[in-house]
């Protein structure tokens, strides 16, 4: 049965965050959405017609947190009675997810598949056996003896991944073994040489038989204004990836391609994301596999919302019914152009926990306008974006929130580029964003926060 087939129990999106799932809405008959992180909007600022219900634990009491897939079993745990007969579609397959199929509907694949791909350590050696390009590396725990290894195999600087870890939070350049104060830990480590250059990502949905790769974005990566992790995510950019010259997306996609592949034949299947490095140089050369949905998929869904059968969920949820995508699927998705910019802004990692003193609404605000003042349209709609505008969602709930170390306050979202060279900075309305962000989101140190 495909997504948009008649199901009188509904579809029930599940992730860490809401904004994900009403992304999923605007393309599919989704009836509620599970999850960790508010989006600070009444959902019918989506589709006033045919609102999902969203439930957040953030809208119980949660704290604001770094959420992650990992934390989708909590949000099972705490929602499952509200299921119903629904089917799930969440936003990674886990074993929480696993447990489920027995008694309903399930699109995501399985957990094995899912873990194996999203080693970094099998990722590396994935991209070698496909002959790609590939740096050097040295695998072992994050330990003095594998440091003293990768710094005489490599030299300085070089940089170290875990195995498994997202939003760049695990990932350390490392420019003196001795000056390192990272708690060494157990576990594998992926070290290699370090890259000069900045990062693309692609988005694809592996079928059985085929694979459908998206238009590409620029990652936006260790920007300050939004995170202190130095190769923490902090957005991506469509529209700057237009501006790339012509071999670097198609070759870009063209790895996605071939990875996808691998997962599709590996057991893999639905939608997927791929990071690469270019490299000063201009070479292209695959770093990591994202076997889930990604923060860059909510956009995508968005920019296809025009034609849902091609958007990433649509052929996310197909590819557990049918072998392959539609004919003509790729071409027409090839033509096709995603308009939309995002930054994830967030607290500093290394401060107290917080407590938030006041929060803007949700919605689209214009440029150089306070954030105080609301927004001029209260939606979570990607599609009321004009330029000089932009959107704010993932807004804490209300003031008196907490708020974790680390975790993010809003994604703005843009409808121009907002990362004009993509190694270089962003362009003033972006900044301008983030500071009446910060400006609306005062902030005083939770009680009993160790200072």
């Amino acid at each position: 049965m495909l997504l948009h087939a008649p199901d009188r129990a509904g579809i029930a999106y599940v992730g860490p965050r809401a904004f994900d799932g009403l992304s999923v809405a605007a393309v599919a008959d989704v009836s509620l959405v599970l999850a960790g992180e508010s989006t600070g909007a009444d959902a019918k600022a989506l589709d006033p017609l045919r609102p999902p219900r969203v439930l957040a634990l953030e809208d119980g009491g949660a704290p604001r947190r770094r959420w992650v897939t990992g934390d989708i079993a909590e949000i099972l745990d705490r929602f499952r009675g509200e299921l119903g007969g629904a089917s799930v579609l969440p936003y990674a397959g886990s074993a929480a997810i696993d447990r489920m199929r027995g008694e309903r509907r399930v699109l995501a694949a399985r957990s094995g598949p899912t873990r194996r791909f999203d080693d970094k350590v099998d990722g590396a050696r994935l991209f070698e056996r496909l002959g790609l390009p590939a740096p050097p590396r040295v695998v072992g725990p994050l330990d003095r003896r594998s440091l003293d290894k990768a710094r005489r195999r490599f030299g300085y600087p070089f940089v170290a991944r875990s195995a498994f870890g997202s939003t760049g939070t695990s990932v350390l350049r490392i420019d003196d073994v001795d000056a390192l104060s990272w708690p060494r830990t157990g576990g594998r480590w992926l070290f290699e040489p370090f890259v000069g250059g900045f990062s693309v990502n692609v988005t694809g949905v592996a079928f059985a038989e085929e694979v459908v790769v998206y238009p590409a974005s620029v990652q936006i990566v260790g920007e300050p204004s939004c995170t202190d992790f130095p190769f923490g995510y902090s957005g991506n950019d469509f529209p700057a990836a237009e501006a790339l010259p012509a071999p670097i997306v198609p070759e870009a996609q063209r790895q996605a391609r071939l990875i996808g592949a691998a997962l599709g034949a590996g057991g893999f299947r639905g939608a997927f994301g791929v990071d690469l490095l270019v490299a000063t140089d201009g070479t292209v050369m695959p770093c990591e596999i994202n076997p889930r949905f990604q923060n860059s998929t909510g956009l995508l869904n968005f920019a296809f919302a025009e034609v849902p059968q091609l958007s990433p969920a649509r052929l996310h949820a197909d590819s557990f019914a049918v072998a392959a995508a539609p004919p003509g699927a790729q071409r027409a998705v090839a033509h096709r152009r995603c308009p939309f910019a995002q930054l994830v802004v967030r607290v500093p990692s290394r401060q107290p926990a917080q407590v938030a003193l006041g929060a803007p609404s949700a919605g689209v605000y214009r440029h150089g306008a306070p954030m105080a003042g609301g927004p001029d349209h209260a939606t979570t709609d990607l599609r009321r974006i004009a330029r000089g505008t932009f959107l704010a969602t993932g807004i804490l709930p209300s003031p008196g929130t907490p708020v974790e170390p680390g975790a993010a306050i809003a994604r703005l979202v843009f409808r121009e580029p907002i990362l004009p060279v993509p190694s270089g900075g962003l362009t003033p309305a972006a900044s301008a964003a983030i500071q009446a962000l910060r400006e609306a989101t005062p902030f005083t140190v939770a009680a009993g926060a160790a200072a």
